[in-house]
């Protein structure tokens, strides 16, 4: 009976070591631009470009853009951003889950005509971890802290300012 006592607090004090993602989901980024469907279209394909952000899938006639899964081992870096800057996995024993496990994330992009002119742009991103610990493998679903939307968005306008 003692055995499994100390099994159970062992597993207590495991299980108090692990935090979830401290920010709210924020969804996915929407805004209207004041530029036809074609100039976004190909602004938004410069930037994914430029921020080295590789491309799995382009339908022009729908206006769809998806990312490639990339992936990021503890501070490596995507646009200069590293896991840690652009998503909240949570922690594991006050250690960020971001440093210490390995970050997949990807974009979806959708570009349409807005009614009453310009273009509806909507950018949904995904990120989740994984690790391997003593206990086993483990996904965990992660939240954006929007750091690397708003570099895309960001590009996008001022692509779209320079023309």
């Amino acid at each position: 009976m003692r055995h499994l006592t100390s099994v159970g607090g062992l597993s207590a004090v495991l299980i108090s070591c692990v935090v979830g993602p401290s920010l709210a989901d924020t969804g996915p980024r929407s805004m209207t631009l004041d530029a036809t469907l074609p100039r976004v279209w190909r602004a938004a394909l410069t930037a994914f470009t430029d921020l080295n952000i590789p491309i799995e899938n382009v339908e022009s006639a729908s206006g769809f853009i998806r990312s490639d899964e990339m992936i990021l081992e503890g501070d490596q870096e995507i646009s200069g951003l590293t896991a840690s800057e652009i998503a909240d996995c949570g922690s594991e024993m006050e250690m960020a889950r971001t440093e210490s496990g390995t970050t997949y994330l990807a974009f979806t992009l959708l570009l349409e005509e807005a009614e009453g002119g310009g273009t509806s742009i909507r950018l949904q991103s995904s990120f989740r971890n994984h690790e391997r610990g003593a206990l086993g493998d483990e996904n965990v679903r992660c939240v954006s802290k929007g750091a690397l939307e708003d570099l895309i968005i960001d590009s996008i306008l001022k692509l779209l300012d320079d023309r």
